[in-house]
């Protein structure tokens, strides 16, 4: 492989630890910083992490039998068992920790709060647009503040506020998140067999897409379960993804990979819960790099699936491929289809 390409286990990527390491860190006590914004979250959204962790446990089985049949892969096999246990953990992900503390709480607090300071600056500016209503004598004197009062009030809150936006928009906290470029609501640690899903992020990023945080959890819980189907579920013959050739493989065909079984289950789920698909897509448009590698995929054909499902078991068979030789399986596969059509 092209030493150039990012692989889904490089060096520093924050869940490519081992189990003794992932344990020493959730042992750690969280920072002031954090502890702080995770109860101005839980004020913002009452019952938080239970509800991360209610929604998680409602849909853990029907996610992981979903999966099951659209990979066609399993975590069990006559009479090896492997298991992959979910916790709902405090706190952020590395990379989005660390954005916090070099951007600042504040300004994660105010990006939440940015509707409604848009709402209200398009107000302010209504009113000031009207003002010569408020010096009108059709207004008695009586009821009112002097209008060179309310003028001087008026001016001053739409300056405070534009003061606001300006600098949320000087920071563009959007394009930061959507270059971190790695998964940042959960993670699956796939040296430790093990995900966590932070209730913070997923609470952020959910009231930051206006969508709720269960939504988003059985969003994040899937993606993460995908990688973990992926790299473990065994085959009808046994095999499976070695860690090793998982670890170096290319980011666009892991992530791709996790993102398009995401799609495939929250279409699946959708008569049951329409919430999912539509937090998916709504988080779909802060993403970028290789969680939009899936959408070159996507083609008006049932045959789909059956596609990729074929080209993700010859790269696991085969170790580790660059992406090239991954998407030119892909279109073999496509070509034998249309040959079997004619």
């Amino acid at each position: 492989m092209d030493h150039g390409i990012q692989t889904f286990g490089a060096d520093g990527a924050y869940y490519a630890i081992t189990g003794n390491e992932l344990e020493r860190k959730l042992a750690q006590p969280q920072t002031a910083s954090m502890k702080e914004f995770g109860k101005w979250l839980e004020k913002d959204q009452k019952e938080l992490p239970k509800r991360v962790e209610r929604a998680f446990k409602q849909w853990n089985l029907k996610i992981r039998d979903q999966l099951r049949v659209e990979t066609g892969l399993r975590l069990s096999l006559d009479h090896v068992q492997q298991s992959v246990p979910v916790q709902v953990a405090d706190g952020f992900p590395e990379p989005l920790e660390f954005l916090m503390k070099e951007l600042g709480q504040d300004l994660f607090r105010w990006q939440l709060k940015k509707p409604m300071l848009l709402a209200t600056a398009k107000t302010l500016e209504d009113i000031e647009k009207k003002k010569q209503f408020l010096d009108s004598d059709i207004i008695p004197r009586s009821t009112v503040a002097t209008p060179a009062a309310d003028k001087q009030q008026i001016d001053a809150t739409s300056k405070y506020v534009g003061q606001i936006i300006a600098a949320l928009e000087k920071e563009d906290l959007n394009k930061r998140l959507s270059d971190i470029n790695t998964d940042c609501l959960g993670a699956y640690f796939f040296k430790a067999s093990k995900i966590l899903l932070y209730w913070m992020a997923i609470g952020f990023f959910s009231r930051k897409l206006n969508v709720s945080p269960e939504a988003l959890t059985v969003v994040t819980a899937t993606h993460e379960l995908a990688h973990a189907y992926t790299h473990m579920g065994f085959d009808i013959d046994g095999k499976r993804w070695e860690t090793d050739h998982f670890a170096a493989s290319d980011l666009h065909i892991v992530e791709g990979l996790a993102q398009y079984y995401t799609h495939l289950v929250c279409k699946k789920l959708e008569t049951r819960y329409p919430e999912a698909l539509e937090a998916y897509e709504a988080f779909l448009q802060m993403q970028s790099g290789p969680y939009l590698t899936q959408l070159k995929w996507e083609r008006p054909r049932m045959e789909a699936g059956e596609v990729v499902r074929a080209t993700m078991i010859e790269c696991r068979n085969l170790g580790c491929i660059p992406y090239c030789e991954f998407t030119n399986r892909m279109d073999t596969h496509w070509e034998q289809i249309k040959q079997v059509k004619r």
